[in-house]
């Protein structure tokens, strides 16, 4: 009995320690339109890497049909929107957009700021342009995985 009593506790201490771990974590940028799901957050940096844990993103196209084509992907900084993201990376095939999502391993390599506050995302779709703009939300999580 005592032996189930002592792996009780042994793991409340350590889901309660996950958690206060977690929640000093920084908070994910998360955002999304009816189209589109951004998501920004820390990575494990490798050698290439200047910091410990850069951030990197994703765009990601929420519908299973059809692959639109980026014409551009506009921050929203102090309420002005400006073109922060190289054109040729939001070309299809040229390594980072494959069709479906735009990978961004630099826009917020040194973490976001608090003026970022969105992104507008201006594509084409069967040759109509089509503008969703995305406002971003700071989200802290549970159960964060260690960057080890």
């Amino acid at each position: 009995m005592k032996k189930k009593y002592y792996i009780f506790i042994f793991c409340t201490i350590l889901i309660i320690g996950w958690v206060i771990f977690s929640l000093n974590q920084p908070a994910i940028i998360v955002g999304k339109s009816r189209d589109w799901k951004v998501v920004y957050e820390p990575r494990k940096g490798d050698v290439a890497d200047s910091e410990e844990y850069p951030w990197s993103g994703k765009v990601i196209w929420r519908h299973l049909i059809g692959e639109p084509e980026i014409v551009s992907v506009d921050l929203l900084i102090e309420g002005k929107y400006i073109n922060d993201l190289d054109a040729d990376a939001t070309k299809k095939g040229n390594g980072n957009f494959d069709g479906k999502v735009l990978d961004d391993p630099e826009t917020f390599y040194n973490g976001p700021d608090k003026t970022i506050q969105g992104m507008r995302i201006i594509w084409k779709k069967d040759g109509t342009k089509h503008t969703d703009e995305i406002i971003f939300e700071r989200k802290k999580r549970l159960f964060v995985k260690p960057l080890f």
